[in-house]
């Protein structure tokens, strides 16, 4: 984080416009960092004006990434202090440098407008509430993780591991309005010696780069049947690990959620693994009692999805590629959950 960022991280949310339908404009004040509502003609910093049913842009506002027929995200991009327009479908991409003032959209032939407030606005089919959580610039995330994190949604015919372009780590970047950095590796579990095991994984991290970090990792423990007390114990040091480099690190915990298939009595069986024994005798549920543990010696807050399934008994067939993975729409659902989560902790 620049230390010209480091001064908008309290872009005041005082003069907070909803819709507007009449005559009227938003200026920002660059020196006090307070957005208003005036009707001020000479305003320096004036963003929109409106007009009954026609909207008029600051010439100095650099409208090239504008597009009139969709939702388009309003940002002061403080690497050089001026207001650009973004189209709704850059909002994943805007520069970490900018933090977001606002969206315009039409609806019902009429511009409407929303400024650091609460109200749910549209943007790319989603509902985005509370903009002023994307001041969460300041914050950047590293998301720990097996092939879910990683996006896998299958093979091709010669066994090479697919994956989506957009994992959930692609949906909290969208979501919540922070550099997101997917540290995912397929076949990764707890206990391990291999690069994409998580004691591998945490010592290739420089954790001081990250102010939050989530760890969801277990279903490959489950499959392979490591030893629980095994799975506490590194799961243990390697949370240590990670607070030794950077005490202030804030870390989330997320528990191996659903699996609708079993190692036993064979690999890939057909069945709940929430309820299903693997061969040292203990189940996914046990599994995320056992890592939750853990994570309650530190404090640090879980997401359980035994108190609200991802896949639910009826419907995983649909829900997954493989009874496991989410398919390209449930990555998406998935990131809505966990981003819902990291802001409840916030």
């Amino acid at each position: 984080m620049t230390e010209n960022l480091q001064l908008y991280a309290t872009l005041s949310k005082l003069g907070t416009i909803g819709h507007l339908m009449t005559v009227g404009s938003i200026e920002i004040d660059l020196e006090q960092r307070t957005l208003t509502n005036t009707t001020n003609p000479d305003a320096n910093h004036m963003i929109v004006v409106f007009w009954g049913n026609n909207i008029t842009y600051n010439p100095a506002v650099d409208l090239s990434g504008l597009n009139p027929n969709m939702t388009d995200v309003f940002v002061l991009d403080t690497a050089d202090n001026t207001i650009k327009a973004f189209a709704e479908t850059a909002y994943p991409t805007i520069p970490e440098s900018c933090v977001i003032v606002g969206v315009i959209w039409d609806w019902a032939n009429y511009h409407q407008a929303h400024f650091f407030t609460d109200n749910p606005v549209m943007i790319n089919g989603e509902y985005i509430s509370a903009l002023k959580h994307s001041l969460l610039y300041d914050e950047s995330l590293v998301c720990l993780g097996d092939s879910i994190t990683q996006g896998f949604i299958g093979q091709d015919n010669n066994g090479t591991h697919q994956h989506t372009t957009k994992p959930y780590p692609y949906w909290l970047n969208y979501k919540l309005g922070l550099p997101v950095d997917n540290q995912g590796h397929d076949q990764g579990a707890i206990v391990g010696d291999q690069p994409r095991d998580l004691t591998q994984s945490v010592a290739a991290i420089d954790f001081t780069k990250y102010t939050m970090a989530t760890i969801f990792i277990g279903i490959n423990d489950y499959t392979i049947s490591s030893s629980t007390d095994a799975i506490k114990a590194t799961l243990r040091a390697n949370i240590q690990a990670m607070l030794d480099q950077n005490p202030s690190l804030r870390i989330l915990g997320i528990l191996p959620m659903q699996a609708y298939r079993v190692p036993e009595p064979a690999q890939w069986t057909e069945g709940d693994a929430m309820t299903t024994k693997n061969s040292a005798g203990w189940t996914l549920s046990d599994l995320d009692d056992a890592e939750k543990s853990v994570y309650d010696e530190f404090g640090i807050p879980t997401l359980d999805f035994r108190q609200a399934p991802f896949y639910t008994k009826t419907g995983y067939k649909e829900q997954s590629v493989d009874y496991l993975h989410p398919t390209a729409a449930g990555y998406r659902r998935l990131g809505a959950r966990i981003a819902a989560f990291i802001e409840q902790n916030q």
